[in-house]
């Protein structure tokens, strides 16, 4: 299975209410719905459905945000399939570690990171073990690949440049 972009929380959200978003040049912001746990569990039911349940092996993979959903939701796709499927994880990418930038941005990527959490209502869309480890307030340092990957249970390569 193949985890591509989604709606930028890497599958983590479920915000129940949509997202605002100011004007963007038409003079009028469009919401984001960000709801991508939900997305993740129907499609999981899906390929559930329609056959993976009886899979001997289950590659989860993703690339760029979707490489951070491979970390975030390796063990919970695990669960998922039956004891019997042997499943390894692939995440391509987003083996970021949480840093200030060398050059001054204006917001740095933690706190782009840390206000997307809150957004997208991220919580339970974390990974149990990293979550524990950082508490709910500051579970936004488990959206960064080298915070999380050490709780991964599942085996996990990781391609990064």
């Amino acid at each position: 299975m193949f985890a591509p972009y989604c709606d930028g929380s890497s599958w983590t959200g479920d915000a129940e209410a949509p997202v605002p978003t100011a004007a963007n040049g038409t003079g009028q912001g469009r919401p984001i719905y960000y709801r991508g746990r939900r997305l993740l569990d129907a499609l999981l039911d899906s390929v559930l459905a329609a056959g993976l349940r009886g899979a001997r092996q289950l590659l989860w993979a993703g690339c760029s945000a979707g490489g951070l959903t491979t970390y975030l939701h390796a063990d919970y796709v695990a669960s998922r399939v039956s004891a019997g499927t042997r499943t390894l994880a692939l995440a391509d990418a987003m083996f970021s570690l949480q840093h200030e930038p060398a050059t001054p941005l204006s917001p740095t990527f933690p706190q782009q990171m840390q206000h997307g959490y809150a957004a997208w209502n991220a919580t339970g869309g974390i990974d149990a073990g990293c979550l524990a480890e950082y508490g709910r307030a500051d579970g936004w340092r488990c959206l960064f690949g080298a915070n999380v990957a050490p709780h991964v249970k599942t085996p996990l390569f990781v391609l990064n440049s």
